[in-house]
Protein backbone atom coordinates (compact mmCIF):
# COMPACT_ATOMS: atom_id res chain seq x y z
CA UNK A 1 0.00 0.00 0.00
CA UNK A 2 1.27 3.53 -1.27
CA UNK A 3 1.20 6.47 0.98
CA UNK A 4 -2.13 7.75 1.08
CA UNK A 5 -3.83 4.59 0.48
CA UNK A 6 -3.53 3.81 -3.03
CA UNK A 7 -3.00 0.35 -3.74
CA UNK A 8 -0.14 -1.03 -5.46
CA UNK A 9 -1.27 -3.58 -8.11
CA UNK A 10 1.54 -6.35 -8.61
CA UNK A 11 1.54 -7.15 -12.50
CA UNK A 12 3.00 -10.42 -14.10
CA UNK A 13 4.79 -9.95 -17.53
CA UNK A 14 5.13 -12.42 -19.95
CA UNK A 15 8.16 -12.05 -22.60
CA UNK A 16 6.94 -14.23 -25.56
CA UNK A 17 9.72 -14.61 -28.02
CA UNK A 18 9.68 -16.50 -31.56
CA UNK A 19 12.80 -18.78 -32.90
CA UNK A 20 15.29 -17.55 -35.02
CA UNK A 21 15.57 -18.69 -38.26
CA UNK A 22 15.62 -22.12 -38.65
CA UNK A 23 17.68 -24.87 -40.84
CA UNK A 24 15.92 -26.33 -43.82
CA UNK A 25 15.64 -30.05 -44.57
CA UNK A 26 15.08 -31.93 -41.42
CA UNK A 27 11.71 -33.16 -39.69
CA UNK A 28 13.00 -30.87 -36.37
CA UNK A 29 15.76 -28.35 -37.48
CA UNK A 30 17.78 -26.59 -35.62
CA UNK A 31 19.06 -22.78 -36.29
CA UNK A 32 20.62 -21.79 -39.46
CA UNK A 33 24.12 -19.51 -39.28
CA UNK A 34 21.36 -16.34 -39.72
CA UNK A 35 19.03 -17.74 -36.75
CA UNK A 36 22.36 -18.09 -34.17
CA UNK A 37 22.85 -14.73 -35.00
CA UNK A 38 19.08 -13.36 -33.95
CA UNK A 39 19.04 -15.50 -31.19
CA UNK A 40 22.28 -13.93 -29.51
CA UNK A 41 20.62 -10.34 -30.77
CA UNK A 42 17.37 -11.14 -28.60
CA UNK A 43 19.59 -12.68 -25.67
CA UNK A 44 21.46 -9.62 -25.68
CA UNK A 45 18.60 -7.14 -25.81
CA UNK A 46 16.72 -9.02 -22.90
CA UNK A 47 19.51 -9.43 -21.09
CA UNK A 48 18.81 -7.02 -18.48
CA UNK A 49 15.82 -7.62 -17.64
CA UNK A 50 14.91 -9.20 -13.97
CA UNK A 51 13.29 -12.55 -15.60
CA UNK A 52 12.69 -15.25 -13.04
CA UNK A 53 11.84 -18.06 -15.81
CA UNK A 54 12.53 -19.29 -18.84
CA UNK A 55 9.83 -21.70 -20.40
CA UNK A 56 10.75 -22.93 -24.02
CA UNK A 57 9.07 -25.27 -26.97
CA UNK A 58 10.78 -28.84 -27.11
CA UNK A 59 11.54 -28.42 -30.61
CA UNK A 60 15.21 -27.59 -31.30
CA UNK A 61 14.68 -24.51 -32.96
CA UNK A 62 13.09 -22.69 -29.98
CA UNK A 63 15.64 -24.84 -27.66
CA UNK A 64 18.53 -23.49 -30.00
CA UNK A 65 17.18 -20.16 -29.27
CA UNK A 66 16.22 -20.33 -25.71
CA UNK A 67 20.13 -21.70 -24.95
CA UNK A 68 22.10 -18.10 -25.38
CA UNK A 69 19.21 -16.48 -23.72
CA UNK A 70 19.45 -19.00 -20.67
CA UNK A 71 23.18 -18.19 -20.50
CA UNK A 72 22.90 -14.29 -20.31
CA UNK A 73 20.11 -14.57 -17.93
CA UNK A 74 21.68 -17.23 -15.68
CA UNK A 75 18.62 -20.01 -16.10
CA UNK A 76 17.66 -23.45 -17.70
CA UNK A 77 15.17 -23.84 -20.16
CA UNK A 78 11.98 -25.67 -18.67
CA UNK A 79 10.10 -27.26 -21.49
CA UNK A 80 7.02 -27.64 -21.75
CA UNK A 81 5.19 -29.40 -24.58
CA UNK A 82 2.38 -27.11 -25.03
CA UNK A 83 4.54 -24.43 -26.51
CA UNK A 84 5.01 -26.51 -29.46
CA UNK A 85 3.95 -25.98 -32.78
CA UNK A 86 1.58 -27.20 -34.51
CA UNK A 87 3.73 -29.05 -36.94
CA UNK A 88 5.39 -31.12 -33.89
CA UNK A 89 4.02 -34.07 -35.23
CA UNK A 90 5.10 -33.51 -38.57
CA UNK A 91 7.52 -35.50 -41.00
CA UNK A 92 8.74 -31.95 -42.75
CA UNK A 93 9.26 -28.90 -41.58
CA UNK A 94 7.97 -26.41 -44.20
CA UNK A 95 7.08 -22.65 -43.77
CA UNK A 96 4.02 -20.99 -44.63
CA UNK A 97 4.88 -19.04 -47.11
CA UNK A 98 6.47 -21.91 -49.27
CA UNK A 99 2.81 -23.69 -48.67
CA UNK A 100 1.24 -20.52 -50.28
CA UNK A 101 3.83 -20.31 -53.33
CA UNK A 102 3.07 -23.93 -54.46
CA UNK A 103 -0.46 -23.61 -54.20
CA UNK A 104 -0.95 -26.57 -51.69
CA UNK A 105 -3.88 -26.96 -50.18
CA UNK A 106 -2.53 -26.93 -46.65
CA UNK A 107 -2.00 -23.30 -46.47
CA UNK A 108 -5.79 -22.32 -47.56
CA UNK A 109 -6.51 -24.78 -44.69
CA UNK A 110 -3.90 -23.35 -41.84
CA UNK A 111 -5.16 -19.55 -42.69
CA UNK A 112 -8.74 -20.78 -41.76
CA UNK A 113 -7.80 -22.42 -38.46
CA UNK A 114 -7.85 -26.12 -39.69
CA UNK A 115 -4.73 -27.79 -38.58
CA UNK A 116 -5.75 -31.13 -38.89
CA UNK A 117 -3.57 -32.07 -42.04
CA UNK A 118 -0.85 -31.94 -39.27
CA UNK A 119 -2.63 -33.93 -36.53
CA UNK A 120 -4.24 -31.91 -33.98
CA UNK A 121 -6.80 -29.18 -34.04
CA UNK A 122 -7.45 -25.94 -32.98
CA UNK A 123 -9.39 -25.89 -29.99
CA UNK A 124 -6.57 -28.78 -28.63
CA UNK A 125 -3.60 -26.49 -29.78
CA UNK A 126 -5.51 -23.38 -28.08
CA UNK A 127 -5.75 -25.17 -24.91
CA UNK A 128 -2.66 -26.77 -24.51
CA UNK A 129 -0.74 -23.40 -25.25
CA UNK A 130 -3.34 -21.60 -22.51
CA UNK A 131 -2.75 -24.39 -19.81
CA UNK A 132 1.54 -23.51 -20.08
CA UNK A 133 0.61 -19.33 -19.91
CA UNK A 134 -2.10 -19.91 -17.02
CA UNK A 135 0.76 -22.10 -15.25
CA UNK A 136 3.33 -19.34 -15.91
CA UNK A 137 0.94 -16.12 -14.72
CA UNK A 138 0.55 -18.36 -11.40
CA UNK A 139 4.11 -19.45 -10.81
CA UNK A 140 5.46 -16.03 -11.54
CA UNK A 141 2.60 -13.52 -9.97
CA UNK A 142 3.74 -10.06 -9.73
CA UNK A 143 7.02 -11.19 -11.44
CA UNK A 144 8.23 -11.76 -15.00
CA UNK A 145 8.63 -14.81 -17.43
CA UNK A 146 9.93 -16.05 -20.88
CA UNK A 147 8.80 -18.00 -23.42
CA UNK A 148 10.60 -19.31 -26.30
CA UNK A 149 7.78 -20.50 -29.03
CA UNK A 150 6.44 -20.63 -32.09
CA UNK A 151 4.70 -18.58 -34.77
CA UNK A 152 1.01 -19.94 -33.94
CA UNK A 153 1.59 -20.59 -30.31
CA UNK A 154 2.14 -16.65 -29.83
CA UNK A 155 -0.79 -16.13 -32.50
CA UNK A 156 -3.38 -18.13 -30.23
CA UNK A 157 -1.72 -16.78 -26.96
CA UNK A 158 -1.80 -13.01 -28.07
CA UNK A 159 -4.53 -12.95 -30.16
CA UNK A 160 -6.85 -14.22 -27.09
CA UNK A 161 -5.51 -11.83 -25.15
CA UNK A 162 -7.61 -8.79 -27.62
CA UNK A 163 -10.16 -10.88 -28.37
CA UNK A 164 -9.27 -12.18 -31.71
CA UNK A 165 -10.66 -16.25 -32.13
CA UNK A 166 -9.26 -16.55 -35.11
CA UNK A 167 -5.98 -18.84 -35.92
CA UNK A 168 -3.76 -15.87 -37.58
CA UNK A 169 -3.75 -12.28 -37.08
CA UNK A 170 -0.08 -11.13 -37.41
CA UNK A 171 2.94 -12.73 -38.81
CA UNK A 172 5.87 -12.66 -35.95
CA UNK A 173 9.23 -11.81 -37.10
CA UNK A 174 12.21 -14.25 -35.83
CA UNK A 175 12.91 -13.36 -32.47
CA UNK A 176 10.40 -10.94 -32.48
CA UNK A 177 9.60 -9.61 -28.97
CA UNK A 178 5.68 -9.55 -27.51
CA UNK A 179 5.23 -9.05 -24.25
CA UNK A 180 1.85 -9.89 -21.96
CA UNK A 181 0.30 -8.06 -18.90
CA UNK A 182 -1.50 -9.34 -16.30
CA UNK A 183 -3.07 -7.88 -12.82
CA UNK A 184 -4.40 -9.42 -10.14
CA UNK A 185 -7.88 -9.27 -11.69
CA UNK A 186 -6.89 -11.90 -13.74
CA UNK A 187 -6.92 -9.57 -17.04
CA UNK A 188 -4.35 -9.64 -19.51
CA UNK A 189 -3.46 -7.16 -22.01
CA UNK A 190 -1.06 -7.34 -25.06
CA UNK A 191 2.08 -4.52 -24.16
CA UNK A 192 4.03 -5.12 -27.31
CA UNK A 193 4.17 -7.05 -30.92
CA UNK A 194 6.51 -8.09 -32.55
CA UNK A 195 9.66 -5.92 -31.11
CA UNK A 196 12.52 -5.95 -33.91
CA UNK A 197 14.45 -2.92 -32.96
CA UNK A 198 17.54 -5.06 -30.97
CA UNK A 199 17.64 -6.98 -34.69
CA UNK A 200 20.13 -5.19 -36.70
CA UNK A 201 18.26 -4.55 -40.45
CA UNK A 202 19.73 -7.28 -42.60
CA UNK A 203 18.01 -9.97 -39.67
CA UNK A 204 14.82 -9.06 -39.73
CA UNK A 205 12.98 -11.38 -41.60
CA UNK A 206 9.69 -13.79 -41.07
CA UNK A 207 11.12 -17.36 -42.43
Amino acid sequence: MRPGGLEVVAHTTVVLVRHGQAERGTTDPGLSARGREEANAVAKALAGEPVEAVYCSPQRRALETAAPLCAELGLRAQVRDGLAEFDRRSTEYVLLSELRAAGDPRFDACMAGDLTPWGIDLPTFRAEAGEVLAEILTTHAGGRALVVSHGGVLNVLLGAAVGIDRMWFFHPDNCGINRLVADTSGGVRLASLNETQHLPPPLVTKG
